[in-house]
């Protein structure tokens, strides 16, 4: 910025690259003073003038560059404040231009300033410390800057999936999920759309420009896109396997399985990898099986079947994907429920709502949704005393009210009064 007025230019214009750790900190600190000064001393002028705005862009950048060489030479501590030094550089900066009452438009060289020591820092603590709580600050930060300054979304999504990173190493399983399906939505290219269920399909007005003209075109050109959304559904995959939750974890193995397999072809890296891990979940789901049953597959026709060993029934169901079911809704004292009619390999899943009277129609909303709860069938089978059972016995009118006595809302909180159910829970908490 430039003022006709005398301007205050007590801001050094040269900056030495090769100092020693201590001269380099004073000499921070130095230029630390100086903005100081401008910010609180008594002169109302505190235009920054253009050599001025070029020697502190130099100088974050030999403050980042610095505090990499610290990092790199396992100076951890020393790093650390040479960027602390910088981040306060940086807020004087914004300072100054905030004092001036300018227009959003002046703020994006404040703000760029600011970007770049958050970013260094996030490196330092979330790659190097390992220290996540500070990450999520960071983080959070980041998120903040780049949407004022309208980021592309391949930048957001990046800080949201390193965001449900830090959620998963902090046990936030829930937040976690939240913020990567955020972030998988800003890495979604334009031609394509992801449903509720992670199901991949593309823009019907897209199909002939992209999908069968140019194709290999189309996959350079989204790349680095593709590789992060994947990324971000491969970390929504081990969420879903982590909390047992079937169901979401084979529809999107399968589905993201099927995109590659027609889009990118058998031996794509990602193809197989959603395959295998198709495979793995498709086992783990035979721990859940009621007794007597077992999973079987024709290998002549890949039917899959349930075969009841004492009785020789057989119950047929069509691959392993989630189907549209009848849906059981109904209330209690203390929520309204909804259940879905799963399969009998699937959890039995409830979900609670809280009893909205002043607008009962629309009650079954997300606004409402209290929590979802997944109970293992097989576990079930001993809480109302029997030893084996058909699918259809589970939603029967008696267990399901006796599994709703069990469970109670009160102060916000959702409570099992019945040991013996909690223990059926595929989540405990």
């Amino acid at each position: 910025m430039e003022n006709n007025e005398k301007e205050i230019s007590d801001i050094p214009q040269t900056l030495i690259s090769n100092y020693s750790y201590i001269d380099f900190k004073k000499l921070c600190e130095s230029y630390l003073n100086i903005l100081t000064t401008i910010l609180y001393g008594n002169n109302n002028n505190k235009l920054l003038s253009k050599d001025d705005i070029f020697v502190l862009n130099d100088l974050i950048h030999e403050i980042i560059n610095y505090s990499k060489y610290l990092l790199k030479n396992n100076f951890i501590s020393e790093s650390q404040n040479i960027l602390k030094i910088g981040a306060e550089i940086s807020d004087a900066i914004y300072n100054i231009y905030f004092v001036l009452n300018l227009r959003e438009n002046f703020f994006k060289f404040p703000l760029k300033l600011k970007l770049l020591i958050l970013e260094s820092n996030f490196n330092l603590y979330f790659k190097c410390i390992k220290d996540y709580k500070s990450s999520e600050t960071i983080i959070l930060n980041i998120i903040d800057i780049q949407k004022r300054m309208h980021f592309p979304n391949f930048y957001l999504g990046s800080s949201y999936f390193y965001l449900g990173l830090i959620y998963f190493y902090n046990l936030k399983y829930e937040e976690s999920e939240k913020v990567m399906n955020i972030s998988k939505k800003y890495f979604t290219p334009a031609e394509l759309e992801i449903n509720e269920e992670n199901r991949i399909t593309v823009k019907k007005n897209l199909i002939d420009k992209y999908f069968k003209n140019d194709m290999k075109i189309w996959q350079k050109k989204n790349e680095l896109n593709i590789k992060k959304l994947t990324n971000a559904l491969r970390a929504l995959l081990e969420l879903y396997i982590l909390k047992k939750d079937y169901s979401n974890a084979i529809n999107l193995s399968e589905n993201i399985y099927i995109f590659f397999l027609e889009n990118y072809g058998f031996y794509n890296f990602y193809t197989n990898y959603f395959k295998n891990k198709f495979n793995i979940i498709f086992n783990k789901m035979q721990n859940y099986l009621p007794i007597g049953y077992k999973l079987v597959v024709n290998e002549e026709n890949k039917e899959s079947i349930l075969r009841d060993d004492n009785t020789e029934k057989i119950i047929k169901f069509n691959n392993y994907t989630f189907q549209d079911k009848d849906i059981i809704i109904g209330r209690s004292n203390y929520f309204k429920f909804r259940i879905e009619n799963t399969d009998l390999y699937l959890p039995m899943i409830i979900s609670l709502y809280k009893l909205d009277e002043k607008n009962a129609e629309n009650s079954y909303t997300s606004k409402n949704l209290i929590k979802k709860v997944y109970f293992n069938k097989n576990k079930l089978l001993n809480f109302f005393g029997v030893e084996n059972a058909n699918n259809s016995f589970f939603y029967l009118d008696k267990n399901i009210k006796k599994i709703l006595k069990g469970i109670v809302y009160k102060n916000n909180k959702i409570s099992f009064i019945n040991n013996k159910l909690k223990m059926c829970l595929m989540i405990n908490k």
